[in-house]
């Protein structure tokens, strides 16, 4: 048993590993682990220029430009989506030997091309410092479209927008000069089949109004087949008659990955919470179901403080002693850097749909995120989630087909102003139970709209 959950949790570490680090070490077609970061000197400036970048795109879409404005999602763990990641890289490799360009967004729905969402914003000072360009005002970019050159083109272009597509960093490149990347581009573009329920449509292309830069909402015709409701439970709690209690035993087994030695761990065992320790580990559990690791060892004073993008490397390296990941679809959602510590925050999905954590997830919890790395030094010095137990819980889910206009409408109907960044299903919290429903986010904040089972029913009809 202990070997299939190891297993698993290396599987689901190369998975990570896949989507990120490739930008890391096949964007600059380097085969060690960490040796780019630290010894190669002529690299230098392109390292620190690169660091924010390395962070996961929120998404990757394909555009055929054959029915103008529908692009196809790709799957986070496809084939596809680590091709572009690790091909799209060595185009950033490329940046020096290429011009600036102008040009406009719309002018994109005439041309196939592939649109790569970031996580994070990215200053485009950055940018132009890979480029070798002389830094203008800095921009804060949100997405990246790679445009191959068609037959009757003689350029190849790479394009960086800030969020509302108001403003942009553009390259061109002859495409006598990258003959093969586009022949590849082409063909990751021409070969991709437009099916399915990662069909989505374009609010820039329709000039929607209300809505902020691109927001992907999926296509009318379509079925999606998901679980309508999650059941809010916790690992490691055992419900009876004497009220939830926290397992020891099958705690104590999970605990032990995370620290060097297991048998000279101290413990103190309450009823509401645990916790196990050594000369250098701090570990906690409580019946809330928030674990904590906490590194209390003083640092050594020698040590480096890394790159954004090397502390990443580190966090992850960690998350191979959480077993229970294996069961939980993670993704990184946001990055923060304060006295000399990166913090990566990550969001839980499941089957690609986010569960959103608001208020009150965020007020029971006492938590922005339901899971935290920080890195300080060359070390994680505290790493806390909520182990919630997703997979097992997951209820039969109903078929229906996509009706956002309704939660549109009711968005509206309250005299919102803002404009919408963002729209999509997702899971939340209404009456304790976690639900499946409508996700509107403007700036400011996020408006929720169950998808209740009737209503998915109605749909059908």
């Amino acid at each position: 048993m202990k070997s299939k959950i190891a297993i698993k949790s290396i599987v689901l570490a190369m998975l990570i590993l896949l989507s990120i680090l490739q930008i890391e070490k096949l964007w600059f077609e380097n085969s060690s682990s960490h040796g780019f970061f630290t010894y190669i000197p002529q690299k230098q400036k392109e390292v620190l220029a690169l660091q924010e970048l390395i962070l996961e795109p929120e998404y990757i879409a394909v555009y055929q430009a054959k029915n103008k404005g529908e692009y196809f999602m790709l799957d986070s763990a496809g084939i596809l989506f680590n091709a572009v990641l690790k091909d799209g890289g060595k185009l950033i490799r490329r940046l020096p030997q290429m011009q600036t360009t102008a040009y406009q967004y719309l002018d994109l729905f005439e041309k196939p091309h592939i649109l790569c969402q970031f996580a994070v914003p990215i200053t485009s000072r950055i940018i132009e410092q890979i480029a070798q360009k002389n830094s203008s005002s800095a921009l804060a970019i949100k997405s990246m479209v790679i445009v191959p050159a068609d037959l009757e083109e003689s350029y190849f272009r790479l394009l960086f927008f800030n969020e509302d597509l108001t403003q942009m960093l553009g390259f061109a490149i002859s495409k006598s000069e990258m003959q093969d990347e586009n022949e590849v581009f082409a063909q990751y573009i021409s070969n991709q089949a437009m099916v399915g329920d990662n069909l989505l449509l374009s609010s820039k292309q329709q000039e929607l109004p209300g809505f902020v830069g691109e927001v992907l909402l999926p296509s009318q015709n379509q079925n999606y087949i998901l679980p309508q409701e999650w059941s809010q439970e916790l690992a490691f709690i055992d419900s009876g008659s004497a009220g939830e209690k926290i397992d020891k035993d099958k705690l104590a087994e999970y605990l032990f990955a995370y620290v060097k030695n297991p048998n000279i761990l101290w413990n103190i065992l309450e009823e509401e919470r645990v916790r196990y320790g050594d000369s250098s580990v701090l570990l906690e559990y409580n019946s809330r179901g928030r674990l904590r690791y906490q590194f209390i060892q003083a640092l050594p004073e020698e040590s480096e403080n890394l790159p954004a993008g090397e502390a990443l490397t580190r966090a992850l390296d960690f998350l191979k002693k959480d077993s229970l990941l294996s069961n939980q679809e993670i993704r990184l959602a946001d990055y923060s850097h304060t006295n000399n510590q990166h913090h990566f925050y990550f969001n839980y999905y499941f089957r690609g749909h986010p569960l959103v954590w608001g208020k009150d997830f965020a007020e029971n919890y006492q938590m922005e995120y339901p899971m935290e790395v920080v890195v300080e030094k060359e070390k994680v010095v505290l790493y806390q989630r909520i182990l919630l137990q997703s997979d097992y819980l997951l209820q039969q889910g109903s078929r229906f087909k996509v009706n956002y206009q309704e939660a549109l409408n009711q968005f509206y109907q309250k005299q919102h102003r803002d404009k919408v960044k963002s729209l999509y299903l997702g899971y939340f919290v209404e009456q304790n139970q976690i639900q499946l429903g409508w996700v509107v986010e403007t700036e400011k904040e996020q408006f929720l709209y169950p998808l209740h089972s009737e209503v998915a029913r109605n749909e059908l009809e």
